[in-house]
């Protein structure tokens, strides 16, 4: 007999989920966009299979610290939210390989993350004015997102070997680092509306 693997509630008008659903420990999908949450449903931290957790176009101001239980979970929709940053550490996130943020209020990136699986990574429409300066290494990130932000300038020790798509368009940059155009992948580069000269 099969399992209820996935669970779509999307566009309804729901604050919260009942406690009895973190005994659906076999779910691995879960879409949650378009409701009414203000806090991330507890119970779904005891769903250790989840793979894919949509939770866009909800009132979310913050996401739980130890979202990084989800050792399985492959993608994560937190789009056209309240939140002002991302949880400190999703290291622990060893198979994230799709992260949408974007249409947050987010002031700065200096989320720590398993750069070796990233291929999709979108904070766009946030309010960041900051990224760490830290070495990366991101070989298999393909679309990463930063257009309509806040950024002076980005981040030198960053690494990206097979990206194909990169928008950096709307912010205030006046350079851009020659490692971020680097792939042999590239086929769209928008750095439209900045500063640069």
């Amino acid at each position: 007999a099969q399992s209820l693997s996935n669970i779509k509630l999307s566009y309804n008008k729901l604050t919260e989920l009942p406690t009895s659903f973190g005994r659906l420990t076999q779910i691995i999908n879960i879409d949650l966009d378009g409701n009414k949450f203000a806090t991330f449903p507890e119970c779904l931290i005891q769903l250790s299979e989840l793979q894919g957790i949509n939770i866009s176009s909800n009132v979310l101001t913050v996401l739980p610290e130890n979202i990084d239980k989800y050792s399985k979970l492959e993608r994560l929709y937190v789009c056209y939210n309240r939140l002002t940053a991302l949880p400190q550490d999703m290291s622990a996130l060893k198979k994230l390989s799709s992260l949408d943020a974007e249409h947050n209020k987010i002031e700065q990136f200096s989320t720590k993350l398993d750069w070796d699986n990233i291929s999709i990574l979108l904070l766009g429409h946030n309010r960041i004015s900051h990224i760490e300066d830290i070495a990366v290494r991101a070989a298999k990130l393909s679309q990463f997102s930063l257009a309509h932000n806040r950024l002076r300038e980005l981040p030198k020790n960053f690494v990206f070997s097979n990206m194909s798509k990169l928008d950096v368009s709307h912010n205030q940059l006046e350079t851009i680092p020659e490692n971020w155009t680097s792939s042999s992948y590239m086929w769209l580069f928008n750095a439209a509306y900045n500063r640069l000269r």
